[in-house]
Formats: C-alpha cells, structure tokens, sequence
C-alpha cells in the first residue's frame, strides 16, 4: 500500500506542476487573450495569441509585463526553458530562450535595459518545413 501511495504520487506530481504552470502563465497573459497555452515536454512554453502578426511591440509586452510578471505573482514557472509567442496560424512569431530564469533580472532592471535583456535572448522565427 505504501508503494503504491508513492508511485501515484510520483506519477501524479508532473501533471500538478504542468497544469500549475499553464494556470499561471493563462492567468500573466490575459490581457492579450491567448488563443491557446501549451507546456512542451522540453520546457518550451508555447503561447498563440490571436493577432495576425506578432510585432515586436507585442512580443517585449507579453514577456516583460506578462510571462516575467509570473514570479512576482507567486506563479513559479520554474520548468518553462524558453517561451514561443505566436501569431494565430502559428506561422509566425518570437522566441524568448531566457526562460523563467532570466526574469528575476528582467523585472529587477529599468525598462530600457529590461527591453535589452530580453532582446539578447530572443530571435524572430516563422514557420519551415519542420514547424516551429
């Protein structure tokens, strides 16, 4: 009986921390009303948002006022490596590679060097043969 306690716990746990980490990220990013959020099992926090173009403007908003703002909400977000926002075909849009470790430093900077920070981590990417 013991075991099984604990094998349903350790099976069960990952699926907690998952579901957790989506309801914090659905709950910082909101305001731009995502279209869908997905945690990939290689920690890529994937975000469809429903413009037809992801500008850069949306994209440093919903990093540094959304996703980053996570932490300082009491959402841990510690398994997200990298975060992907997406236009609504998802053919389109930017990936954040900081992940939830570089938002203490993020939120800990003025907006100008926040924006620089998250500049040094991102790159542009639109959809090829092997999707996003």
């Amino acid at each position: 009986m013991k075991y099984t306690t604990v094998l349903c716990a350790a099976i069960l746990a990952p699926s907690i921390i998952l579901a957790d980490t989506i309801d914090g990220a659905k709950d910082v990013l909101s305001a731009w009303e995502p279209n869908s959020i997905q945690l990939e099992e290689n920690g890529t926090l994937r975000v469809v948002l429903p413009q037809r173009q992801i500008t850069d403007t949306i994209y440093y908003a919903t990093i540094q006022a959304g996703f980053c703002l996570g932490p300082i909400f009491g959402y841990e977000m510690s398994d997200v490596k990298s975060v992907f926002i997406l236009n609504q075909n998802e053919t389109q849009g930017w990936l954040f590679e900081g992940g939830a470790t570089a938002c203490d430093a993020i939120n800990n900077a003025p907006t100008e060097t926040a924006k620089i920070l998250v500049a040094g981590q991102s790159s542009t990417h639109t959809n090829t043969a092997n999707g996003l």
